[in-house]
């Protein structure tokens, strides 16, 4: 790449800041009509009732609405996030850790808009904590899939659309840590929680 593509890219990259919109032009604003066509169904749909799937597809595309409206924000009003949730939140932990929350939800967009994620329905898990979905982790590495319990499909529609935001943190490797960390799902729970809220976010693209 010669200079003067260089001094463009990093032109543009500057007035995305500025500007307060995000740095990579190929992030639309979200909407709450936007559709995510990421593959997300389950490997095994002729053992779920029609109601389900169409359950699964819309908290799936809420969950994706979370994602995409936290990255926006992210990426583009990081210094309006810094004003506002100075305090509380577990906000500092993302105000320390920009990059990885950045790659992370990036992740979990593109999966949303392309590549997708893979769900099974498991079964009733009927754990003491009633979980309602997990993802597998086997030495380390993280399984692709969703594995969700049939309590999942008994839960309410906010419930399930927030255990999904939940599951996509688990895919990129987010634990259990007791710590306000990155390793905290809680963590991510809680930040995604806030940027994802319609109400907080379309605060957040006044000037």
């Amino acid at each position: 790449m010669g200079e003067t593509s260089q001094f463009r890219l990093g032109y543009f990259f500057v007035l995305g800041i500025v500007m307060g919109t995000p740095a990579f032009a190929t992030l639309p604003l979200p909407t709450n009509d936007t559709f995510y066509p990421g593959a997300m169904k389950m490997s095994n749909e002729a053992a779920a009732p029609t109601g389900w799937r169409r359950d699964l597809g819309t908290d799936t595309q809420e969950a994706c609405r979370i994602i995409h409206r936290s990255l926006y924000l992210v990426e583009g009003r990081m210094a309006k996030l810094k004003k506002e949730f100075a305090k509380g939140y577990n906000f500092n932990v993302l105000f320390k850790n920009e990059g990885f929350y950045r790659k992370a939800l990036a992740n979990r967009y593109r999966a949303c808009t392309k590549g997708g994620v893979p769900f099974y329905k498991y079964g009733r898990c009927g754990t003491e904590r009633e979980t309602l979905a997990f993802v597998r982790v086997t030495l380390g590495f993280v399984h692709s899939t969703i594995n969700l319990c049939d309590e999942f499909f008994a839960a309410g529609t906010t419930n399930r659309r927030d255990v999904v935001v939940h599951e996509f943190g688990r895919l990129e490797n987010i634990g259990d840590d007791p710590g306000a960390n990155t390793n905290n799902i809680f963590v991510w729970d809680s930040l995604t929680g806030r940027m994802g809220d319609r109400d907080v976010f379309e605060s957040m693209l006044k000037p």
